[in-house]
């Protein structure tokens, strides 16, 4: 008897550990954030991207992403290129509201549609009550002065995706989406931590 429930309660061990999904990964044009910078990169010009640069551990490509040609893609790894943790997505720059108004809309209603309701998001100009009352004029002019926050955050088990409007005084006003795989950019803070 003693056997028997001992190979019963083996059993129970060993499907609840299987049942037991490891956490999924971030993904960007469908491929998992993980691995070395070379194979990331690697995948990312079979998927169309072509390669413009590297420096300190990241990888700056060009192509489509969603919707929009020419985008300036980012992929952020350690010194050592192991493992990838992020990407970073810049979109054309433009110097028209209405132009960056549109694109931030419309990525903001693709990544609802796949990953649901943002968790954060905000949409407001710094001591402006009604935003309708701006023109694209005066919008544009509160970006540039850092005075607008757009954001759309999602978080996910596998890591978050953040749609910001940006400006820089060297690039321009333009949308930027950022992706975070949770597992490496632990990984990431913990090798961080022991430096210190």
């Amino acid at each position: 008897m003693k056997k028997l429930f001992f190979m019963l309660c083996v059993m129970c061990c060993a499907l609840t550990a299987g049942a037991q999904e490891a956490p999924g990964r971030m993904a960007f044009k469908g491929v998992p954030i993980d691995g070395t910078l070379d194979a990331f990169v690697t995948k990312m010009e079979a998927k169309g991207m072509a390669r413009v640069g590297e420096q300190n551990g990241m990888v700056m490509l060009t192509g489509q992403v969603g919707l929009f040609p020419d985008c300036l893609v980012t992929v952020l790894s350690t010194p050592t290129k192991e493992p990838v943790y992020g990407v970073v997505v810049m979109f054309p720059p433009s110097e028209s509201w209405v132009d960056l108004e549109k694109q931030y809309e419309t990525l903001k209603g693709q990544l609802t549609g796949k990953y649901g309701k943002p968790t954060t998001e905000g949409e407001a100009f710094h001591g402006v009550e009604d935003a309708s009352k701006l023109t694209p004029t005066q919008k544009m002019y509160r970006l540039t002065h850092d005075e607008c926050q757009y954001v759309s955050l999602y978080e996910r088990p596998e890591g978050r995706v953040m749609l910001t409007l940006q400006h820089d005084a060297n690039l321009g006003c333009f949308v930027r989406l950022l992706y975070s795989d949770r597992v490496n950019m632990e990984k990431v803070k913990a090798a961080a931590s022991d430096d210190l």
